[in-house]
């Protein structure tokens, strides 16, 4: 992903999957002049700055991944720099940076936890045979408890456990 703005606008799935999850930790009266949503000042950018997580995983949740446009629109929104919102988006492994090929995403863990017990090639051997799925290692997903552990994605639908 190219690290600056790009100059694309968000598709409308984009646009209302994060103005749906700003518009309600904000309010629809945080616009800027000419309804721009542009966060003006240090202090309300500092205030906006723990949104920016929900704004991407709200992207990843409707169209499946964090595009250029969609974080270009994030940023504005919230007035978070480019290089700030990038680094987020990047560091985690279940907000992925490129296009799906795949309608569904099975984000398999490979902590230890998960790949000591008997049955985690079989789980990954299972999500593999599916039609359609992508297939992604993911650090832990919080599930040891469930070991193996992986989550399986729809853009468009809660995720699945």
């Amino acid at each position: 992903m190219d690290l600056h703005l790009t100059s694309d606008e968000p598709t409308d799935a984009e646009r209302a999957a994060v103005d749906a999850a700003l518009d309600a930790a904000i309010g629809t009266d945080a616009t800027g002049p000419g309804g721009s949503h542009a966060a003006r000042g240090g202090r309300l950018v500092r205030e906006r700055r723990p949104l920016l997580l929900p704004a991407l995983l709200a992207l990843v949740d409707r169209v499946g991944w964090v595009s250029p446009a969609g974080l270009g629109h994030v940023c504005r929104r919230l007035g978070v720099p480019p290089a700030e919102a990038y680094g987020v988006a990047s560091f985690y492994a279940l907000l992925p940076l490129t296009a799906p090929t795949a309608t569904q995403a099975a984000h398999v863990c490979v902590d230890l936890a998960c790949r000591m017990r008997p049955d985690a090639g079989d789980l990954r051997r299972r999500l593999s045979a599916l039609d359609d799925v992508e297939l992604h290692d993911s650090p832990c997903l919080g599930l040891c408890d469930r070991a193996p552990a992986a989550l399986v994605s729809v853009p468009g639908e809660p995720p699945h456990h």
